[in-house]
């Protein structure tokens, strides 16, 4: 690893259009562009984003509660994009799903979930198709894995177990490493390995209700978020939370989900809003504050924010995932009815 910067965004002075707008509100009646975004409607709470490798489909999740959301668990499908069309898919549940234990490697569940609210992703190649694990908040606490086959050119969800999370963790973010172990995030944050059905817990307490996270394709590196302490931080898989580096900081922005762009570079999405303000910003059916989006380079871990975009009041704000597709952003939300799409700044 070359030498890390560590950016501290200057976000105390933000302009009056950053500010959140606490008035509530309904989903906007179309999905006509607004306020420099278009949109893809037809999604519910479209928490986080990931691509299905070169595919052009990307998976959504739709997040209604649970221990972490604080809400009653309700239906939350998995959808699929179509990146050229914007089309939207129900992937999971639906009625050609297929279900194929590997009951060896995942022996908690004997059935697919009876409800899935699904929140945060993980993709990766295999076997001529896609692993895909999901944070699942709905009839128990897991990370659901299915496999998404590809061969008749659109995706096909197979379930194949689940792995209980622990009640400690709460699970959020999940991220897997090239040794066969998941790493999942939450109130603390465990790593679960498949050679003996078990998990080891990082030191807790340490980074405060961790968020997003994913690991460096080699697998030593976890970047990790803390929602509670507005951090991005970089962890040695194999090594301890203290010795943690504080990639960026900051004083209003939640980090949310972290994602690998089609540059190469990871990009963090975060909601400007108050503490004193966060609940009830979150408790309404659209929450209107706006959105950070920072991005990593992977090889000098350098950070720098390169969006700060104000909410479209009533119709879409609090960003929780920016995946960067080419010269595009698309931003998920934990609150709405739709993504928005906004250029990449030049």
């Amino acid at each position: 690893m070359k030498n890390l910067t560590v950016y501290v965004s200057a976000v105390v002075a933000v302009c009056a259009s950053l500010l959140w707008h606490p008035a509530s509100a309904q989903y906007a009646p179309d999905c006509k562009p607004r306020d420099g975004m278009i949109f893809i409607c037809g999604l519910e709470n479209a928490e986080d984003l990931i691509p299905l490798g070169d595919t052009g489909w990307i998976v959504a999740s739709s997040f209604h509660g649970g221990r972490s959301g604080g809400d009653t668990p309700a239906l939350g499908p998995l959808s699929v994009i179509n990146q050229k069309t914007h089309a939207v898919t129900r992937l999971y549940p639906r009625d050609d799903a297929k279900v194929d234990q590997d009951k060896k490697r995942f022996p908690d569940c004997d059935a697919p979930p009876a409800t899935i609210s699904s929140h945060g992703l993980d993709v990766h190649p295999t076997n001529g198709g896609y692993r895909l694990l999901v944070v699942n908040h709905g009839s128990r606490e897991s990370v659901e894995i299915f496999f998404i086959d590809m061969t008749t050119g659109a995706p096909h969800a197979t379930w194949r177990g689940c792995i209980l999370v622990p009640k400690d963790v709460q699970g959020n973010g999940v991220t897997s490493l090239p040794d066969g172990r998941f790493v999942v995030s939450g109130h603390n944050v465990a790593t679960w390995s498949p050679k003996d059905d078990s998990w080891t817990h990082y030191t807790a307490g340490i980074i405060k209700r961790t968020n997003g996270i994913i690991a460096s394709p080699d697998g030593k590196w976890l970047y990790i978020d803390g929602s509670d302490d507005y951090t991005v931080n970089l962890v040695a898989t194999d090594g301890r939370m203290e010795d943690r580096k504080v990639l960026i900081t900051s004083d209003l922005a939640h980090m949310d989900n972290i994602r690998l762009g089609t540059d190469g570079h990871y990009y963090v999405a975060g909601t400007y809003v108050k503490a004193e303000d966060e609940q009830a910003c979150f408790r309404m059916k659209l929450c209107n504050a706006p959105t950070v989006i920072a991005e990593i380079d992977p090889v000098t871990n350098a950070a720098r924010i390169v969006m700060k975009l104000p909410p479209s009041v009533g119709v879409f704000g609090a960003g929780t995932t920016a995946l960067r597709l080419g010269d595009e952003f698309w931003i998920g939300a934990s609150k709405g009815d739709r993504i928005a799409i906004v250029p990449v700044p030049k």
